[in-house]
C-alpha cells in the first residue's frame, strides 16, 4: 500500500506541475492503454521477468506489437544469471538485461544510457 501511496502522490505531482486536469481517483489499472500514453509519457520501462499475472516478456510482446510503443527502451532483471538468460531476454525484444543481484549504480548507469540514446 506505501508504494501504491508514493506512486499516486507523484502522479498527482506530475499533473499539477504540467497542468494534467485528469481525476485523482482514476488508478492505473483502471485506465486506458491510450490515455497513459496521452497523460503518462514513458520513457523507459524496467521490468522482472517472473511476475504473478504479467512476465517482462509478455509487457516486452505487448510493448513491441504497438507502434506507439514499440521504441520504449525496456530492461528486463531477472536472477537466471547466464549467457542463455541474457540472450533470451535480448532476444524477445529487451534493450538491455540485468541479473540479480546487481548494484543501483549499475541500473542507474544503464537506465541514464537508454534514456540519452
Amino acid at each position: 500500500k506505501a508504494a501504491l501511496d508514493y506512486i499516486r502522490y507523484h502522479q498527482r505531482k506530475y499533473r499539477q506541475q504540467n497542468n494534467n486536469n485528469i481525476d485523482d481517483e482514476v488508478v492505473d489499472r483502471q485506465v486506458t492503454p491510450q490515455h497513459r500514453r496521452l497523460y503518462h509519457p514513458i520513457h523507459l520501462i524496467i521490468s522482472d521477468i517472473m511476475m504473478p499475472g504479467l512476465s517482462g516478456f509478455d509487457i516486452i510482446s505487448a510493448l513491441r506489437s504497438d507502434a506507439s510503443t514499440s521504441l520504449i527502451p525496456t530492461i528486463l532483471i531477472s536472477g537466471r544469471a547466464g549467457e542463455e538468460g541474457k540472450v533470451e531476454g535480448l532476444k524477445a525484444g529487451a534493450d538491455d538485461y540485468l541479473v540479480k543481484p546487481f548494484g543501483v549504480k549499475e541500473l542507474v548507469a544503464r537506465a541514464r544510457t537508454h534514456l540519452e540514446l
